[in-house]
């Protein structure tokens, strides 16, 4: 989030502009600082408010373990795309691209199930102008010079086909997420993404009990967040 979206959003005069830039700098450090460590913990409930502060706190897409079995129930009833992994027809270059230039039009949601595939890497299905990898990268994958090569010229085939790179306006709303079930988070993709938990609130009560006075965090060198 920029300082003029800010003002705008808050309904600032200019004048105050030094000042939330100031502000944004700062609580970027302190976002930087903490990503490489926090997680994330969340009910289903919670999780909007979750991915908000993964995309525009962190500046990180989210990467999921939902240990409730209930999000994917959730991210279908999204603005967007819904694509399963495991499915080999949702994963081709073509749907990929097509899902994910989309989205980045529309300013929805492009969701990626890897449901319980332990061990598979989105690196998998990267390629530069299909699925470029600097879709983990809010700032990268902003750059015309990376979303450009996905477009494709309209043709007269009932209109198919993408706006010219000159008329293409990508929103500051587009979120992509990778979701996974109750497993181990693939490494190489959790690297470049924010770690969100989504667990039931028992599970979230009995873990706020545990940690209390943030003793085990600061032990083992942790930071965690938590967001019911």
């Amino acid at each position: 989030m920029d300082t003029g979206m800010v003002l705008a959003q808050l309904r600032l005069p200019d004048g105050d502009a030094s000042h939330v830039a100031t502000f944004l700098s700062e609580l970027r450090t302190l976002a930087a600082s903490e990503s490489t460590t926090a997680a994330i913990h969340t009910t289903l409930k919670g999780l909007p408010a979750a991915l908000e502060k993964a995309v525009y706190v962190y500046e990180k897409y989210p990467l999921i373990i939902d240990e409730t079995g209930q999000a994917a129930q959730f991210f279908k009833y999204q603005r967007g795309c819904f694509l399963m992994a495991g499915n080999p027809a949702d994963v081709t270059e073509s749907v990929l691209r097509r899902s994910l230039v989309a989205a980045l039009r529309l300013g929805t949601t492009m969701t990626l199930c890897l449901d319980k595939l332990a061990g598979l890497e989105l690196d998998h299905f990267f390629s530069d102008e299909w699925f470029p990898s600097q879709v983990l990268n809010r700032h990268e994958f902003s750059k015309p010079e990376v979303w450009a090569p996905l477009l494709r010229p309209l043709t007269g085939k009932q209109g198919e086909g993408d706006p010219d790179a000159s008329l293409f306006l990508p929103s500051d709303a587009f979120k992509f997420v990778v979701l996974c079930g109750n497993i181990s988070p693939p490494p190489r993709t959790l690297e470049r993404m924010c770690l969100i938990r989504v667990q039931s609130q028992d599970t979230m009560k009995d873990s706020q009990d545990d940690t209390a006075g943030g003793s085990v965090a600061a032990a083992l060198g942790l930071r965690e967040v938590s967001s019911v």
